[in-house]
């Protein structure tokens, strides 16, 4: 690896592990993930020195040690091979020595796999160059467009590396031949000897596992090591997850450059990481409202806002002892952090019977009003169903708290319609049954977001059904499915929004926390889950006015780690007048490892913030091993270096902080 590849990584990068590896071990095939220019093709084995290699076949004559890796463009793969007598022949023969890979992949919308062979055929010095050959399980192979391989002698046989487009793997659910294809594979990598070459016979195939076509979900996994598969097992083990394997994929361009992201649903939680994303080096998550990865009915990606990327389109199952309901949910990612943007219910049952509603997107809705369709954000339009053993006379359910209410088959709106205005999804039109009024344009009316978990509440409730603050703790508790045992910290009484009576505010677990008898009349909560790995990584909660507006700002620090670096986030959030919650300012004030450290003072002034860069323990100018980083949109500001940055101030204007 270049020495300035190690410089501007430092810690950051993942150590491998150096050791050989019995294939008959082998729970998974491992995968070392690789930058662009770690590798250089030339047959020899120096640059993979700390990457895990794995035995297949032993003694002087067929046996192999092999190590995988992975760049963002294609497969490389290494080896050693010991092979007393090299059987080369002209053509694309099966028969002759290779080291070939078997990979498979679940087809695009079936249960049927898509499998390819590649195989590796290390040339003769001076007499042939290696070639890279690819077809179907069992069929004879044909040359790989854009493949490469290189070979060198060894003592006993030869070394050899090369390089494989992900274009000549198999296609995987929900895209092409592509890096997605690849992670969600199957591998069996085996060494086929052929000692005589008149009439040649396969004398030895040792391998990693049996290929049977008709069981192919035998095959070992592809695991990734190092890069995003660190991560996402790091995670994995942070939440005490049993599996770090996803459940389901999705890739979409949903945040910073055009390259796409990894949606990845593992187990409840939601994780997007990728290249492009936080410069490949972390993740940011949501954990979603559900018990397992099962409840997850349906997930899409797709622009609803117009800025060209996508949001996340989830519909999700939730139960408990009373029924079961449906919930159809929007996720929006700012290069930052998750949020929920939309969630609105669309089916409840119970014993008694069932109540379906059904959402639609009509991107055709912007045409109809007068504009193109490709220039505005499509409508989410809500529909009242039918009911099956309920009726008006039977249905006790109180409106959800959380989500947009299910549309009753029996009640005066037919529909509701929202569009995203530039900052939520807004309310532009309703309409009422036949024998109600004609349908009207409803004013642009903020919506709920479920990770806010805004109360949607009945237009008329009686004031002695309003709950106590303790009943609404214990109704998030159960609807959050957070345990008893889960204190709350950080606890203080604060006028954040709405009238002048103080709200409770905590954190509970890893989400923020507001209730009380002046928030949402009493009836509802927020709960707003945080960029947090554990509930330990949130560290303080403050609350001061930095707006000028009579109500408390919310700052929060929380800490995000990779290896043995760690660094501290300010997170502002606010109430607007409207109701709606959002994060106004997120900036690292912090940076950790080991016994070194740079941390910012932070100051609030009467309206805004000042950063000053503190003091700098164990690093300089000529240590400090990060590029200089600028601010990003979307990204928290960059952390003040003592040697390179003078103090900083944020001021309130109206709507946002400027520097």
């Amino acid at each position: 690896m270049p020495a300035g590849t190690r410089r501007r990584l430092g810690a950051l990068l993942l150590a491998f592990a150096f050791a050989g590896t019995p294939a008959s071990a082998q729970v998974g095939i491992a995968v070392e993930a690789l930058a662009e220019g770690d590798v250089r093709l030339d047959g020899r084995l120096d640059e993979w020195r700390r990457v895990r290699r794995v035995q297949v076949g032993e003694g002087a004559d067929a046996s192999l040690r092999f190590a995988l890796g992975a760049t963002d463009r294609g497969l490389l793969v290494a080896g050693e091979v010991q092979d007393e007598r090299l059987v080369r022949r002209r053509d694309l023969d099966r028969r002759q020595d290779a080291v070939v890979l078997t990979f498979a992949v679940r087809a695009p919308g079936t249960r049927r796999w898509d499998t390819r062979e590649l195989w590796l055929l290390a040339g003769e010095p001076g007499r042939s160059a290696g070639r890279v050959a690819v077809g179907a399980l069992g069929a004879a192979p044909r040359l790989g467009e854009g493949a490469r391989l290189v070979e060198a002698p060894a003592s006993g046989g030869y070394t050899f590396e090369a390089f494989v487009p992900f274009a000549l793997l198999p296609v995987a659910e929900g895209g092409g031949p592509s890096r997605a294809a690849f992670d969600q594979g199957r591998l069996a990598v085996r060494l086929q000897d052929v000692d005589r070459e008149a009439r040649p016979e396969i004398e030895a195939a040792p391998a990693t596992a049996e290929v049977d076509a008709r069981a192919l979900e035998r095959l070992p996994r592809i695991r990734a090591r190092g890069g995003r598969g660190a991560l996402i097992a790091g995670f994995a083990r942070a939440q005490s997850l049993a599996d770090n394997e996803p459940e389901r994929e999705l890739r979409a361009d949903v945040a910073g450059d055009a390259r796409e992201e990894r949606l990845l649903l593992l187990d409840r939680f939601l994780l997007v990481l990728g290249p492009g994303y936080r410069s490949g080096r972390a993740y940011d998550f949501m954990a979603l409202p559900i018990a397992r990865s099962r409840d997850v009915l349906a997930a899409e990606a797709r622009d609803l806002t117009g800025d060209g990327q996508a949001e996340l389109l989830l519909r999700l199952r939730q139960e408990n002892d009373r029924g079961r309901r449906v919930l159809f949910l929007v996720v929006g990612f700012d290069g930052e952090s998750l949020e929920a943007l939309f969630t609105a219910e669309l089916a409840k049952e119970t014993d008694a019977g069932r109540i379906a509603g059904n959402l639609r997107v009509d991107a055709a809705a912007a045409a109809r009003s007068g504009r193109r369709a490709s220039a505005g954000p499509p409508t989410l339009v809500l529909e009242a169903g039918e009911a099956e053993g309920i009726g008006p006379e039977s249905y006790r359910e109180r409106p959800a708290s959380d989500a947009l209410p299910l549309l009753l088959p029996w009640g005066p709106v037919a529909s509701r319609s929202y569009r995203w205005d530039g900052a939520r999804f807004a309310r532009v039109a309703e309409a009422r049954r036949a024998d109600e009024a004609r349908p009207a344009r409803a004013a642009a009316r903020p919506v709920p977001a479920a990770a806010a978990a805004v109360a949607a509440r009945p237009a008329h409730a009686p004031e002695a059904d309003v709950p106590s603050a303790d009943e609404v703790l214990i109704a998030l508790r159960r609807a959050r499915r957070v345990p008893a045992s889960v204190a709350p910290r950080f606890a203080r009484e604060v006028d954040v929004t709405g009238d002048r009576r103080r709200e409770r505010v905590f954190v509970l677990g890893r989400a923020l926390v507001v209730l009380g008898p002046g928030f949402r009349e009493g009836r509802g909560y927020l709960y707003y889950e945080l960029p947090v790995a554990e509930s330990g990584d949130l560290r303080s909660l403050e609350s001061v006015d930095l707006t000028g507006d009579g109500k408390a700002e919310l700052l929060l620090r929380a800490v995000q780690s990779v290896e043995d670096v760690e660094r501290e986030l300010l997170l502002v959030h606010r109430f607007a007048n409207d109701g709606s919650f959002s994060r106004l300012l997120s900036a690292e004030v912090a940076r950790r490892q080991g016994e070194r450290r740079i941390v910012n003072d932070v100051r609030p002034l009467r309206r805004g913030l000042e950063f000053r860069p503190g003091r700098a323990r164990g690093w300089d100018a000529e240590s400090w091993p990060w590029a200089r980083e600028a601010a990003a949109p979307g990204a928290p500001l960059p952390l003040l270096l003592p040697w390179a940055d003078g103090p900083r101030r944020m001021r309130w204007e109206g709507s946002r902080f400027v520097l």
